[in-house]
């Protein structure tokens, strides 16, 4: 997972996908443009310190099915 120095989740990778699940850190205060973008997500968590999420940050994720 690539959370920049200003807290923005860029990217994720293969290994941050727990059982179709990705756990957002509370370290990330928004998630970046395309961040999850054509991944095999089936659920997210999005901690309450995000507050920002950009366009196409979920892009083709045919999979998704629940943010929590």
């Amino acid at each position: 997972m690539y959370i920049d120095k200003d807290h923005i989740l860029r990217s994720i990778n293969e290994k941050d996908i727990k059982n179709g699940t990705v756990n957002i850190p509370p370290r990330a205060k928004e998630i970046g443009k395309w961040a999850f973008s054509t991944k095999n997500i089936t659920s997210i968590v999005i901690p309450k310190t995000i507050t920002d999420i950009q366009n196409s940050a979920f892009a083709w994720c045919t999979n998704l099915k629940s943010v929590i």
